[in-house]
């Protein structure tokens, strides 16, 4: 899903967002939701929490248009903080 992270630029910032990682999965209620991690450089500054909110309010409306029953649940990682994770396989 490379439109989340056009999105994800869009409103956070080219220069911010490092990479965007979506996968498919489960919430705990049986229900389709959607992991959308976004990678960010935190020496740009905090993220602004209403860019934060557009982001997510325009993925989901993507998802939807697309069809997609799935819900967007976002998380917002510095880069730095990486550690050991890596994208999905």
């Amino acid at each position: 899903m490379n439109s989340a992270d056009a999105i994800a630029r869009k409103h956070l910032g080219a220069e911010v967002v490092s990479a965007v990682y979506v996968e498919r999965d489960e919430n705990s209620d049986g229900e389709k939701i959607l992991r959308v991690t976004v990678i960010y450089d935190r020496t740009a500054g905090p993220l602004a929490a209403g860019a934060m909110a557009k982001t997510t309010e325009e993925i989901w409306d993507m998802v939807q248009s697309e069809g997609d029953v799935a819900f967007p649940v976002m998380s917002y990682v510095a880069s730095d903080e990486m550690g050991g994770l890596h994208a999905a396989e």
